[in-house]
């Protein structure tokens, strides 16, 4: 019973970080496209910046808890590869705190009556 529970908060687990996985890497690079154009710019835009410092900040958000964990036992000499479990984990927590928070507000379904004599016809 356990394991049939359990299957689809795993798969929703998954889905939820795949999602992340993707939001994370794309907001990414379009925060780095912003901030190069800004650089780029012979005069600043108010509305560039201000999408620049939204993204940059939703990107840093994301990018948590992973990065409190590799700014404090990581190390500039890790290998890469390093780097790139521990995003990836860090989009699995995302998603399995995703998938558990919403196995928690799923509305419960109604009780039906355990008499059969209420059966029709």
């Amino acid at each position: 019973m356990l394991a049939s529970r359990s299957r689809p908060t795993i798969g929703l687990a998954l889905l939820l970080a795949a999602g992340h996985l993707l939001a994370t890497l794309g907001l990414f690079v379009v925060s780095f496209g912003l901030t190069m154009r800004e650089f780029d710019a012979e005069t600043p835009s108010r509305l560039l910046s201000a999408a620049t410092t939204t993204c940059g900040a939703v990107v840093g958000a994301l990018l948590l808890p992973g990065r409190w964990i590799w700014e404090t036992w990581g190390s500039p000499s890790a290998p890469d590869v390093l780097e790139w479990l521990l995003f990836v984990a860090n989009s699995l927590i995302w998603g399995v705190a995703g998938a558990v928070a919403a196995r928690r507000l799923r509305v419960p379904r109604a009780v039906r009556p355990a008499s059969s004599s209420s059966r029709p016809g």
